[in-house]
């Protein structure tokens, strides 16, 4: 029987390219190879304060989802110290909501989630994990220029300009 994890983000249609490959690994090296890992796209939510209401987490997700192993809500932290602590309270409540053989567990990005897709990069020249990891707003700053490159690099690759 393989584990089923299904992966709740505050937009799916952002985060699902980063969190999908990041958590597969993650359940690789737990010793879950074969884990299906899927991305929650019903309900889709919108933002911090709509993935983390619990009604909406219990009949929208814990319910619909029955089959599920492990539920994941991976949000950004967003320079907000103490979402952790709304997290810890999620996990708390939801617990009651699951069988036995269901776990919830919820984590926030220091500080967004587009920065999990950094680490998997050589860093360019004049960049560190110290200034990206204290910066508020590092989508902004660091990930579009990355993503920007990269996307620029491709289309020449695909046109045959090496």
């Amino acid at each position: 029987m393989s584990f089923k994890v299904l992966v709740i983000t505050e937009d799916y249609v952002y985060d699902q390219h980063i969190v999908q490959p990041i958590v597969r690994k993650i359940c690789e090296e737990a010793g879950k190879p074969n884990a299906k890992v899927i991305v929650c796209t019903n309900p889709r939510f919108r933002g911090f304060e709509d993935c983390t209401k619990i009604d909406r987490l219990k009949e929208e997700v814990i319910e619909m989802y029955k089959m599920v192993d492990l539920f994941l809500l991976l949000v950004d932290r967003d320079a907000n110290e103490y979402r952790h602590e709304k997290l810890a309270g999620i996990e708390a409540q939801l617990k009651l909501s699951l069988r036995s053989n269901q776990s919830f567990i919820t984590e926030n990005a220091h500080q967004e989630i587009e920065v999990w897709a950094l680490a998997g990069l050589d860093l360019p020249k004049g960049w560190s994990w110290a200034e990206i990891r204290s910066e508020r707003d590092p989508k902004e700053k660091y990930f579009y220029k990355v993503s920007k490159e990269i996307a620029y690099l491709m289309i020449r690759i695909k046109d045959g300009l090496n």
